[in-house]
C-alpha cells in the first residue's frame, strides 16, 4: 500500500500540506503521528511502512532532519504497540482477566501518552 502512494504522488501531496500546516513545529507532531500508527496497527513495522514516507519527506520541506523525524517516528510507534487494542485484549485474556480490559487500557495508554510526551519534549 505505501508504494502504490508513493508512486501515486500522496506522500508528496501530503508531506507538502503537512510542511504547509505545522513548519518546523513538525518535530513535535512526528511522535504523535507515529504514536497513532503503532496504537492502529499494534506494529511498529506496520507504522513505519505506513507513515515513514511522509515523516521523512515532511522533514526535509520544513529543513529538519531527516534521521531525527525517523527516530521520532520509530520510537512513538513502538511505544505506542503496547496500547494496541487486540494487544491488551490478547493479555487480558491469557490472563483470564476479560473484565479488567478496559482498565488495562486506559493504564497502558496513560504510560504510552507520557512516553510520546517524553519523546516530545526537548531535553538537554
Amino acid at each position: 500500500m505505501a508504494k502504490k502512494q508513493e508512486s501515486g504522488y500522496k506522500w508528496t501531496q501530503h508531506s507538502s500540506a503537512a510542511g504547509v500546516l505545522f513548519g518546523s513545529s513538525f518535530l513535535f507532531i512526528s511522535p504523535i503521528i507515529g504514536g497513532l500508527g503503532g496504537f492502529l496497527t499494534g506494529s511498529n513495522t506496520g507504522s513505519n511502512a505506513m507513515f515513514i514516507k511522509l515523516q521523512i519527506q515532511t522533514a526535509g520541506q520544513v529543513g529538519l532532519s531527516p534521521d531525527l523525524i525517523s527516530f521520532a517516528q520509530n520510537a512513538s510507534s513502538s511505544y505506542s504497540t503496547m496500547a494496541c487494542p487486540f494487544r491488551v485484549m490478547l493479555g487480558a485474556s491469557l490472563c483470564k482477566i476479560q473484565s479488567e480490559e478496559n482498565r488495562l487500557l486506559t493504564r497502558i495508554s496513560l504510560i504510552v501518552l507520557g512516553d510520546i510526551g517524553l519523546i516530545i519534549c526537548p531535553v538537554p
